[in-house]
């Protein structure tokens, strides 16, 4: 936890990667108890990671890169909604719902997106799925088959693998993307 906390920076993304195994160990009370010394407030620390969040939120909905910016960055916003989504599933920590819903609708219009066929943009696509996904979000369970033909590249295809999973029990379609 010592290096989590002192983690450099506060981009969207080094922010995620500082808050996202806080909460897991905060989560896992067998690794808590030996990994983070007493007195240590965990829960402040991600507080105030969620609130640093938000700070970049942008009117379109999405994360900016830093606090202050005003264009949206899809990627750090979809891992931010990651960390954020795991959150809201485990009611434990308030999270300010209108900002949350526009962040939800920002990473779904990602998702949606027929726009650019990179392999970049194809992870962050797939990377939305399995996200909206683990939050709930039927409509993108059924927006996979848009990749059924696609070129993705092997970490998006076990993203959506992971998505078909954790939402169907069709263990053909995730052998497909497997």
């Amino acid at each position: 936890l010592q290096y989590v906390v002192g983690y450099p920076y506060g981009c969207v993304e080094q922010t995620t990667s500082r808050l996202l195994p806080m909460y897991l160990l905060r989560k896992n009370a067998a690794l808590l108890d030996t990994a983070v010394p007493k007195g240590t407030q965990i829960d402040s620390y991600i507080q105030a990671g969620i609130a640093r969040l938000f700070s970049m939120q942008t009117t379109a909905g999405g994360l900016s890169f830093w606090p202050g910016h005003n264009r949206p960055y899809p990627y750090g916003s979809v891992y931010a909604f990651h960390f954020l989504t795991l959150v809201k599933n485990g009611r434990e920590y308030p999270l300010p719902e209108e900002n949350f819903e526009a962040l939800h609708q920002y990473v779904r219009n990602i998702a949606m997106n027929a726009g650019g066929a990179s392999e970049a943009d194809y992870y962050v696509r797939a990377y939305a799925l399995y996200v909206l996904t683990l939050g709930g979000d039927l409509d993108a369970i059924q927006q996979i088959q848009r990749f059924d033909n696609v070129e993705l590249p092997t970490h998006g295809r076990y993203l959506l693998a992971a998505a078909l999973t954790t939402a169907t029990q069709d263990k053909e379609r995730v052998k497909l993307y497997l």
